[in-house]
């Protein structure tokens, strides 16, 4: 006797990701990561003695601006003025301390009354982390901002409440012990009542000294009819201003770059003519005469234009797409009495795009029995699903099943973090069930 879970969606039902939000500081830049996936740098000389203020208010054109210096206590050696309340006070490696603002602020669209301090140079919002290696936008998982972070100590913490601010005053040590009362790391952190702004003024930091600057990154999926787009410009030189020109290239693998005619612009629509090639992107600063290179992509995949449910079942028997590919639906399609098995690659998850541009899929049915990862989509990492709606679906499995869902029975992750994005997706009027690990989008994160 088994015992079946079941999830019934009789209103309308939007998927959605969760925002990843984390701002990395380093000598010559800065970055903003807003979803899990799209990662936006802005330009800014970091070094001894130099402050910034991070905005937030746009993630779109997330702001990061050099501003005086403004300590309340030294900026290179320990404070021992009154008017602090002290947080901690003693040499402690790979910690956190929470410390309560007495407000409201916004970082990236979400209101913080609380941040936490780590000891390894990074603040975080909404938990702590206490993760001292492979320290970049993406680790740890969770909204921060890095301020050279590496495997460092901290041994004073303290904080002061101003009208409507909270000034916090980190003091440690590049290495994973130190001296209270002999910092190599200073910075004081100012939060504002109300606002998503926050400014960062560095003082000593022998740990910002070997940043290396990092080239620039593309941001979407390389299959035919996708947006290219520039995620990052990375890091430069500094320069009182910059000016970025663009090149999109192309290449068949053995080096020999080629400029694409007429792609000379911040996105790029992918073409029948990449399929099968690398792509990569050319910036060139006006201002320092100097030329940055993307990493390559990977191979361009083609499209597959969907336009009924025999088209949706047989695409992989009938066109054998690449699991990067985008699979796009052209009308609303009406499944009646036909069955769609899970679309699987096998050991690879599908990675592409799957755009529904506004259609909707009526009546799709999914059965299956002693199996899992029972959806529309077997599993995916990397993957984007957008603009589709689902109506009057029923996907079940029984017995011996699990990770039943609508849309992706199982959602492959890179470390914590989810790669795999959603947007615009909405159900109505259906049936999922399962034995366990039942869900109306998605299930069982690996």
């Amino acid at each position: 006797m088994y015992e079946i879970y079941s999830t019934h969606i009789a209103t309308d039902f939007a998927c959605r990701d969760s925002w990843r939000d984390r701002i990395r500081v380093g000598r010559t830049g800065a970055n903003l990561l807003t979803d899990g996936q799209q990662l936006i740098f802005v330009n800014a000389p970091f070094a001894e003695n130099t402050s910034y203020r991070i905005d937030t208010s746009d993630v779109e054109e997330a702001v990061v601006s050099e501003i005086e210096p403004d300590f309340d206590g030294p900026s290179a050696s320990t404070d021992t003025g009154e008017g602090w309340v002290t947080a901690v006070s003693g040499d402690e490696d790979d910690d956190f301390v929470e410390i309560a603002l007495g407000f409201g602020m916004s970082y990236n669209g979400e209101s913080y009354s609380s941040v936490f301090v780590g000891s390894n140079t990074y603040v975080s919002f909404g938990s702590g982390s206490s993760t001292y290696s492979s320290l970049d936008e993406n680790t740890p998982p969770i909204p921060t901002v890095h301020i050279c972070s590496d495997d460092h100590s901290y041994q004073l913490v303290k904080y002061k409440s101003g009208e409507g601010t909270m000034r916090i005053r980190y003091e440690g040590t590049n290495s994973t012990s130190g001296d209270l009362g002999d910092p190599s790391i200073i910075y004081e952190i100012v939060f504002y009542e109300g606002e998503s702004y926050f400014d960062v003024h560095v003082g000593i930091n022998d740990a910002c000294e070997e940043q290396d600057l990092i080239d620039p990154r593309i941001s979407g999926h390389v299959a035919v009819g996708e947006l290219l787009s520039v995620g990052s410009l990375g890091t430069w030189e500094y320069a009182d201003s910059h000016s970025f020109t663009y090149k999109w290239q192309r290449s068949l693998g053995e080096g020999d770059w080629t400029n694409i005619s007429g792609a000379t612009h911040e996105i790029y629509r992918v073409t029948e003519d990449d399929i099968g090639s690398y792509l990569r992107l050319s910036v060139r600063d006006g201002a320092t005469a100097d030329t940055h290179y993307s990493d390559s992509t990977d191979t361009v995949a083609d499209e597959y234009l969907i336009s009924n449910c025999e088209d949706l079942a047989n695409v992989i028997d009938e066109e054998s797409p690449e699991s990067s590919a985008a699979l796009r639906l052209t009308d609303d399609i009406y499944c009646g009495e036909t069955i769609v098995n899970p679309l699987s690659w096998g050991e690879d998850a599908f990675s592409g795009v799957f755009d529904g541009q506004n259609y909707t899929i009526y009546d799709l049915t999914i059965n299956a029995s002693e199996t899992s990862r029972v959806a529309l989509f077997e599993k995916s990492r990397d993957a984007t699903f957008k603009d589709v709606n689902f109506d009057n679906a029923d996907v079940s499995c029984s017995p011996d099943c699990n990770d039943t869902a609508i849309v992706v029975g199982q959602l492959e992750t890179d470390g914590d973090l989810l790669t795999t994005t959603f947007s615009n997706i909405h159900i109505t009027d259906s049936e999922v069930s399962g034995d366990s690990y039942v869900g109306p989008c998605l299930v069982s994160p690996t």
